[in-house]
């Protein structure tokens, strides 16, 4: 009889804890990702602050590096949102990370490790960071939108799929698109910077990071250089491939202004 109590009580703690789990972000509807955690030397060092953007958006959360311009909604709610920090530790032959979400009052409202025996650093830190991430997708968790518990509800249902179809749809709206060499590119603003996209709306080609009003940096696996924006708000990127010390032009046709 004893052990039927026991049984029971322990479901019924397990229970609540759970459903409480289910509710702890429902009060939050943005999160924000340090350019540069404590033990980076430089900002995102190794890619692993945009890889954790990537994962949290991927996930359905409205997810922001800490130097981006917030969008307007998200400005005078700092206590709607939630932020994250990644600390990490290398043993002999794994290294873990732990993902903690704090609230404005820095409170701890989420924690999880993850694990990588890769002995490259950077591998195995991008690796420990998405198997930490996992316990996330897990939990099923979804930061509610600032539209309401019913499209909270609807985002929850969303797939994987569904997710980045939204994302493209918001890529596409919201960027100039041009076209270079016969492929079409979006450039979507983040803060200050652009973001370049592959025609599928998805895939990142480039980014740029302001150096006057009207001239970027220009980054990409391939090559880096200098893009400029023309009166008739056309592009000129001058260039060299990482594999060439000769400089090169590249001209981008907008056709159309974003939306």
């Amino acid at each position: 009889m004893f052990k039927k109590r026991l049984a029971i009580a322990l479901l019924l703690f397990f229970g609540l804890n759970v459903n409480a789990q289910n509710t702890v972000f429902e009060a939050y509807n943005h999160i924000i990702i340090p350019l540069q955690f404590d033990f980076q030397e430089n900002e995102n060092e190794d890619q692993l602050n945009s890889l954790l953007r990537h994962l949290f958006r991927e996930d359905g959360f409205n997810a922001f590096m800490d130097k981006e311009l917030l969008p307007f909604e998200f400005q005078d709610q700092p206590c709607k949102g939630l932020r994250v920090n990644l600390e990490h530790s290398l043993g002999k032959i794994e290294t873990t990370v732990t993902i903690n979400i704090y609230d404005c009052k820095n409170k701890i409202v989420f924690s999880c490790d993850g694990t990588s025996y890769d002995k490259d650093f950077k591998d195995a830190h991008q690796a420990a960071i998405r198997d930490a991430f996992r316990k996330i997708e897990s939990a099923n968790y979804s930061l509610k939108p600032n539209l309401g518990e019913t499209m909270a509800t609807e985002k929850k249902s969303l797939t994987k799929e569904e997710r980045k179809e939204l994302r493209k749809q918001e890529v596409r709206e919201q960027s100039d698109l041009y076209l270079v060499n016969g492929e079409k590119q979006y450039f979507f603003p983040v803060g200050d910077k652009l973001h370049v996209y592959h025609f599928n709306a998805y895939d990142i080609l480039a980014k740029l990071t302001p150096i006057t009003n009207d001239s970027y940096i220009y980054n990409s696996d391939e090559i880096d250089g200098v893009i400029t924006i023309k009166e008739n708000g056309d592009m000129e990127l001058e260039y060299r491939e990482i594999t060439s010390k000769t400089t090169q032009k590249m001209q981008f046709e907008r056709i159309k202004k974003a939306e």
